[in-house]
């Protein structure tokens, strides 16, 4: 008899704490796989939501404030970025731009747009060139009168001194309506006061 309540105990605590053990092993695995979809359905739904801010391309803009390398060779070189007018599911786009520059050869630095109109119009452009998104020209040192003619827009020049064994950073920024030179010291590479001379035609 007293053989026969031990067995029984046994059986019993054997049904009593099994389950509870099984239930104790099994939760955390439980918990780790709902966390997992949790995580997942949180990625998928990012991805849904937030498809327009990855294609906003504002590479020129975010290249603006950084000058051209200087390889210690005479030279103007920058980069060129259109600013679009519309804003777009919180994007305003800003991507690389081309457009026709040109150099003139100025006597001294041109601070005025009658300065400016009478140099354009004394003789044809020293060097034109067709800038796609960066540009790169060679220039003995000297003072030069930068323009850029955009389409549809009135054509902006700036002054520019080219110093011997450095680059000239100037970056151009086209908005719509008014037109931006981003210009750098030769030496230095801080940012100056450029100021945007309109020659007229």
């Amino acid at each position: 008899m007293g053989a026969l309540k031990s067995l029984m105990g046994a059986d019993l605590h054997h049904i009593d704490s099994g389950p509870a053990l099984d239930l104790t092993l099994e939760l955390p695995h439980a918990c780790a796989v709902t966390h997992v979809l949790a995580c997942s359905f949180l990625c998928v739904a990012l991805c849904f939501a937030l498809p327009t801010c990855n294609t906003c391309n504002r590479s020129g803009c975010d290249s603006l404030g950084t000058p051209a390398a200087d390889d210690h060779k005479s030279a103007i070189a920058g980069v060129i970025a259109s600013e679009s007018d519309t804003v777009g599911n919180g994007c305003q786009e800003c991507p690389f731009a081309s457009m026709t520059l040109s150099i003139w050869t100025a006597p001294t630095q041109v601070t005025d747009a009658a300065g400016a109109k009478a140099i354009i119009q004394a003789a044809p452009a020293s060097v034109t060139l067709q800038a796609d998104g960066r540009y790169r020209q060679a220039l003995d040192p000297g003072s030069y009168l930068l323009c850029a003619a955009p389409s549809s827009y009135e054509s902006a020049c700036l002054s520019v001194d080219v110093v011997a064994g450095h680059v000239t950073p100037v970056n151009l920024k086209l908005l719509f309506g008014p037109f931006q030179f981003i210009a750098f010291d030769p030496l230095t590479h801080t940012p100056l006061n450029a100021t945007t001379i309109y020659p007229g035609s």
